[in-house]
């Protein structure tokens, strides 16, 4: 029977549901006491699940978040703030901390080494949080479809940083606002890139070379509608963790449309995280935004119709990942 896992990190560990129809299982709850922020799993295997916490370090599990293991041998920073397993490589995971910087593991996260030359960068040592005494942060790793070895990475606050060689070597791509909070690559051959930064959208056509801003308002998640690179969500805010909305465009973000029939707008906070895939609910698939408070949201992707689905409970939600093999 194919698996439709839907897992959460939150405040409190991670839950892990599984999508019945019309319903949801709770099938594990784990790693309580760990704030977690970022999840990631492995391509085609539902129950591989990596867990970043905000200062105990890496966590795994291969059986759908029932038992976790410590993966934080030479991960010598605890507050782990995004993680990439190498769609080209999925023994090759990559996750990026606080401080900011990135380290990759080549044995499927049993050991890591970090990067050098993310700090290497011009710049780094202005890099900065305005909420940690920790030296920025590695918010967001993405892979650009089909071209294997290169990544871009989102600094908070620092910029966009980019690799084509795996992590060897990196480069600051300049003409982005400093605050970045995500990056989303163009599943159509990585053509587009978008940021979402405290200074609003930012969109390049040529790759990161470039780039002009799109969104004016506070962002800190982006979604493109897969089979439509065209087709771009985004959730601004009129000022940080207030007053969010959900907008789409269809024109690679030349112009954008209010998305957000079903939610009170002005939201009370923000989004925080979106994940979009193909397909109906019962298949995962729709639009999920994580808000501020810890609330999940989701849509449909040919309408607005947002319904919750994890509200208003504890304890807080702070990403989703979702697994589907």
């Amino acid at each position: 029977m194919s698996e439709h896992l839907m897992y959460l990190g939150t405040e409190d560990g991670v839950l892990t549901m599984r999508r019945l129809p019309g319903n949801w299982e709770q099938i594990s709850a784990g790693l309580s006491g760990h704030a977690i922020w970022c999840l990631a799993h492995r391509p085609g295997h539902p129950q591989e699940i990596f867990a970043g916490s905000y200062g105990r370090g890496l966590f795994y599990s291969a059986d759908a978040g029932q038992t976790w293991q410590a993966r934080n041998i030479g991960l010598t920073f605890t507050h782990v703030r995004s993680i990439l397993v190498d769609p080209s490589d999925p023994t090759r995971v990559f996750v990026g901390t606080e401080p900011a910087a990135v380290f990759r593991s080549v044995d499927g996260g049993e050991s890591w080494q970090e990067l050098s030359s993310v700090e290497q960068l011009p710049g780094h040592e202005r890099w900065f949080l305005p909420y940690s005494p920790r030296a920025g942060a590695v918010r967001t790793l993405q892979a650009v479809p089909g071209l294997p070895n290169s990544f871009y990475g989102g600094i908070e606050q620092g910029g966009v940083i980019f690799t084509y060689d795996g992590g060897d070597t990196w480069q600051l791509l300049d003409g982005v606002h400093q605050d970045v909070h995500d990056v989303l690559v163009d599943a159509d051959g990585g053509v587009i890139v978008f940021a979402a930064t405290g200074g609003g959208v930012y969109r390049s056509f040529d790759g990161g070379r470039s780039w002009e801003r799109v969104l004016a308002d506070y962002t800190r998640a982006v979604a493109q509608q897969p089979g439509h690179p065209q087709i771009v969500f985004a959730g601004p805010a009129a000022r940080v963790g207030h007053r969010g909305r959900i907008e789409r465009s269809t024109d690679a973000g030349s112009t954008w449309q209010p998305w957000w029939c079903g939610l009170q707008v002005p939201l009370a906070g923000m989004v925080e995280h979106f994940v979009a895939r193909p397909g109906t609910l019962d298949d995962l698939g729709g639009l999920f935004a994580v808000l501020s408070e810890g609330d999940v949201y989701h849509s449909d992707l040919d309408r607005p119709d947002w319904v919750p689905l994890f509200c208003g409970g504890k304890p807080r939600v702070n990403v989703v990942d979702l697994a589907v093999g």
